[in-house]
């Protein structure tokens, strides 16, 4: 079963800067309080079917995440889809 999150915040930015640092995977670190380290698997690094492998931590706990974009809006939004291991 799949679960949707939905979250906002307001950013005082334009749209363009703001997709510009967005599209680019390896910058979610940046922004990303538990990714520590994103490691691109595809030959693509954007868009969809984009896969990485996302090193995690939450207190103590580390995990790897592999993620795969299945949802690319241009400017709008990007759908992860997470395998946990």
């Amino acid at each position: 079963m799949s679960k949707r999150i939905k979250t906002s915040i307001i950013i005082n930015k334009s749209l363009d800067a703001v997709w510009e640092e967005v599209k680019v995977m390896e910058n979610h670190v940046n922004w990303m309080e538990d990714a520590v380290k994103i490691d691109i698997l595809s030959e693509n690094n954007s868009g969809i079917d984009t896969k990485m492998n996302v090193l995690t931590k939450v207190g103590p706990i580390k995990l790897t995440d592999i993620i795969t974009v299945t949802d690319w809006k241009e400017k709008e939004s990007i759908g992860p889809h997470l395998l946990w291991l």
